[in-house]
C-alpha cells in the first residue's frame, strides 16, 4: 500500500523532516490508463509540466467520487477503479501546508465526453495526452530534474512516486 510523506527535506539538504498535523486539503488523483493501454497525463502548457489527473475532494463527495469527478472533468472519460492505491502526504512547511492524496488505479470507460476545467486549468492550458508507462515516468523524471518551482517539486515528485508503484504492481501481476 503507497503511504508517502514528502517534505522539504527530500529537495533541500539543510531542512528537517517536519510533519504538519493537519491536512488543509484533501484531493483525489492516480493513474488513468486508457483503452490502448496508455496512461493519461495533463499537460500544463503554460508551465510545460505534466500531472496525473485529479484535484480537491468536494465536502459532500467520497475520496473514490472525487476521482472519478476530476477524470471526467479533465480529461472527458469516465473510469473505472480498478484498485486504491494508499495515500501521499506532502507536508509543505515553507507555505505551512499540507494536502493529502487518496490515490487511485483506474481505467477509462465509454466515448470521450466534453472536458469541464475550471478557470485555473483553462489559464494553466491543460491538455490531455497520452504517453507509454516508461514514457509517462521519463517525462516525470525530467520534468522534476528541471524544475525549481518550490510547490511543484512536491507535485512531481507525488505523481512520479504514484506511477512507478502503479508500473511495480502491474510488473508482479
Amino acid at each position: 500500500m503507497l503511504d508517502l510523506k514528502i517534505t522539504d527535506a527530500d529537495f533541500y539538504k539543510n531542512s528537517q523532516v517536519e510533519y504538519l498535523p493537519y491536512a488543509g486539503r484533501f484531493g483525489a488523483r492516480g493513474v488513468v490508463q486508457n483503452e490502448e493501454g496508455q496512461i493519461i497525463l495533463m499537460y500544463m502548457s503554460a508551465k510545460k509540466r505534466y500531472k496525473l489527473p485529479g484535484g480537491g475532494i468536494e465536502p459532500e463527495e467520497t475520496s473514490e467520487e472525487a476521482f472519478k469527478r476530476e477524470v471526467l472533468e479533465e480529461t472527458g472519460y469516465g473510469c473505472e477503479i480498478i484498485s486504491y492505491l494508499g495515500t501521499v502526504d506532502e507536508h509543505k512547511c515553507r507555505n505551512n501546508f499540507r494536502q493529502q492524496s487518496y490515490c487511485f488505479y483506474a481505467k477509462t470507460v465509454g466515448q470521450r465526453q466534453k472536458t469541464h476545467l475550471t478557470p485555473k486549468e483553462e489559464q494553466l492550458g491543460f491538455t490531455m495526452l497520452c504517453f507509454t508507462m516508461d514514457d509517462a515516468i521519463n517525462i516525470m523524471k525530467k520534468t522534476m530534474e528541471e524544475d525549481n518551482e518550490y510547490g511543484m517539486k512536491f507535485m512531481l515528485k507525488r505523481d512520479l512516486t504514484i506511477l512507478e508503484y502503479v508500473k511495480g504492481a502491474l510488473n508482479n501481476e
